[in-house]
């Protein structure tokens, strides 16, 4: 995910292995472990986790955030840092521009998820959208918001494609992260159920992650 010319942004992904999974209607609520390395301000963190949260309530799909902490001299307030289970979780890294200095990518993308099947991370490259949103007057937690999202749509689907409209579209103007068409901020049919398959795959492996190791400890 990234920024494009013009005011508009580019949202990308590495490359990933779409998996296939049972169909299920069950609903699932998914564990987010979130590094918050770029210093966002809590409001505005607060603000763009519930702008993800209301993008995917469609998708039977809820989120539970756990901050982090992103230095050893911290204190680690929330124990699921510590005692999270395995591959349920999704890991969101929230980077300043000194960090993602360190990823091989161009200048105008914003975000990412690196390739590899049922892998976990995502990153957002903050300032980089802090900027955008000074420049076009707009809610940068909104953009923040999206951007998480639509990452998130990479690590459920298993897909590093893009579609041509909705949330999942590979560039973005600052009107549409705006929800100026609400439809444009959203995921397409096929896409929920991909979603809720991904959400439910995870689920079922960290339950026999969880299984396998109670049946190990002495």
């Amino acid at each position: 995910m990234g920024f494009g010319k013009g005011g508009m942004l580019v949202l990308a992904c590495l490359g990933m292995a779409a998996p296939s999974f049972a169909q299920s209607n069950s609903g699932v609520v998914l564990p987010v472990l979130v590094y918050n390395y770029a210093k966002v301000p809590a409001g505005t963190l607060h603000d763009a986790q519930r702008h993800a949260g209301h993008i995917f309530q469609d998708t039977a799909v809820q989120f539970e955030w756990h901050e982090c902490r992103v230095s050893l001299s911290a204190p680690q307030r929330d124990p699921y840092c510590v005692n999270g289970l395995g591959r349920k979780n999704l890991v969101l890294k929230i980077l300043p521009q000194s960090r993602a200095r360190a990823f091989s990518v161009g200048k105008d993308v914003a975000g990412l998820v690196p390739p590899g099947e049922m892998v976990s991370d995502a990153y957002v490259f903050y300032d980089r959208l802090y900027d955008m949103a000074r420049r076009q007057s707009a809610d940068v937690a909104v953009l923040l918001g999206s951007s998480i999202a639509h990452e998130f749509g990479h690590l459920l689907t298993g897909s590093a494609g893009h579609s041509d409209g909705g949330l999942m579209r590979g560039e973005w103007t600052v009107d549409l992260l705006g929800q100026a068409s609400p439809g444009e901020t959203q995921f397409s049919a096929e896409q929920h159920q991909q979603i809720r398959l991904g959400a439910l795959a995870r689920a079922r492996r960290a339950e026999g992650h969880s299984l396998a190791q109670s049946l190990t400890a002495p």
